[in-house]
């Protein structure tokens, strides 16, 4: 539910501007998340004269952020690819949480791309990447290897592989933010069942 009134002390604001402005980014904002909210303040470099900022408050919920948290369980896979894997994860909730969408989905595809790969080595004792294959086709090797995936893995990771060829390969649609909420909560569940069998 969208709270009716945001209370901001003049301190806290000032400190806010005050950041922007002793540490320049190309991005151009600072952002505050707390209690739920998110708040970013930016400044508007095309503004003649005097600095000109702007806020954007958005009333997202923690909690769906809490819920979209998961960290790939050290056991399945070695370190360095477990590490691989929950950096791109995390990296993808970051780009969410900064409305970059495409980076989202492009994110996710490569913790599918990741596991998948892995899979394929243990499976065929070579690496997909030298064979240069996509998500759909380790899926569809594997397959016919017999490679058993959990119930619904198969489907989630081939949705997750379409959003991710149309994000990455040129195509002039802009994935919207309920896209890449469904696309992370996807990998989410590819990532916490057991897929290995």
């Amino acid at each position: 539910m969208e709270p009716t009134n945001l209370q901001l002390s003049r301190s806290a604001l000032e400190y806010l501007v005050d950041e922007l402005l002793n540490n320049p980014r190309t991005d151009h904002f600072v952002q505050f998340e707390g209690n739920g909210l998110s708040l970013r303040v930016y400044l508007d470099a095309s503004m003649p004269g005097e600095r000109t900022f702007f806020i954007s408050y958005n009333p997202w919920q923690q909690e769906s952020f809490d819920s979209m948290a998961f960290s790939f369980p050290m056991s399945v896979f070695p370190e360095d690819i477990t590490e691989v894997i929950n950096l791109s994860y995390n990296e993808a909730l970051t780009s969410y949480r900064n409305q970059c969408y495409l980076a989202t989905i492009v994110l996710c595809g490569k913790v599918i791309e990741t596991v998948l790969g892995t899979l394929y080595e243990r499976t065929f004792n070579k690496r997909a990447s030298d064979e240069k294959l996509g998500i759909n086709a380790i899926i569809n090797q594997l397959n016919r290897a017999g490679f058993a995936f959990s119930k619904g893995i198969k489907e989630r990771m081939e949705i997750i592989a379409e959003h991710r060829n149309t994000a990455a390969h040129g195509n002039i649609s802009i994935p919207t933010r309920d896209e890449a909420r469904s696309v992370i909560y996807l990998t989410r569940d590819v990532m916490a069942k057991a897929i290995i069998t």
